[in-house]
């Protein structure tokens, strides 16, 4: 009994993402740098020894456990817009008087392990599961799409199969937003995400070695 309540205890006080030890696949066949990549630090950040980048192992806002050796839950669920993601990175680099910041483009995909799947990353030295991650290179072309709208209050139709009397207007419009890089570590492949105040996702803080 006191052992079933101190198993309950760890899982309450300490949640984590899921592990994905079970479905985590690596190849020896496949080149890649997957064996003694990184030096774990005792701040529980990791140094990787090709790129000599320091990067935190937990995504921003969950704290790292080194009883089980994973990531627990974002506080609050949190994710972040783009933008505060960069506002965030600053915040941590003010508290702690580390340069963290947030990663480019480049240094995210310097992560992938092509010899693994499922997800394609290091997941001993990131026990974060697969998700997207933000990067800190904004997209220079702005993105332009044509939405078309119906609006049944507006002209009689000209199209012969419509019933006489049906009101319809089509009317088109054009939006424009912006868009950041972000990798989804699932597939390995770098995508764009909106900028704006819907789309959030997790961040990896880096800095470079001291």
């Amino acid at each position: 009994m006191k052992l079933f309540v101190a198993w309950l205890l760890v899982l309450v006080v300490a949640p984590v993402w899921a592990d994905h030890t079970a479905t985590h696949l690596c190849s020896k066949n496949v080149p890649g740098r997957f064996t003694n990549r990184y030096t774990y630090n005792a701040d529980y950040s990791v140094t990787d020894r090709v790129t000599g980048l320091v990067w935190q192992r937990c995504p921003l806002g969950a704290e790292f456990y080194p009883s089980t050796k994973q990531c627990g839950q974002l506080q609050n669920g949190k994710t972040q817009t783009w933008q505060e993601a960069l506002q965030q990175a600053g915040a941590e680099a003010l508290r702690t008087g580390k340069a963290w910041r947030v990663p480019n483009i480049k240094e995210l995909i310097s992560l992938i392990e092509l010899n693994c799947t499922s997800p394609m990353l290091d997941i001993k030295a990131f026990p974060t599961g697969e998700y997207a991650y933000w990067s800190s290179t904004p997209n220079t072309a702005m993105v332009e799409s044509i939405v078309t709208q119906d609006d049944m209050a507006s002209q009689p139709t000209s199209d012969p199969t419509t019933p006489a009397g049906t009101l319809v207007m089509i009317r088109e419009r054009i939006q424009r937003y912006y868009t950041a890089y972000t990798i989804e570590f699932s597939s390995g492949s770098p995508k764009l995400a909106h900028i704006d105040d819907l789309t959030k996702l997790p961040v990896l803080l880096v800095r470079d070695a001291q």
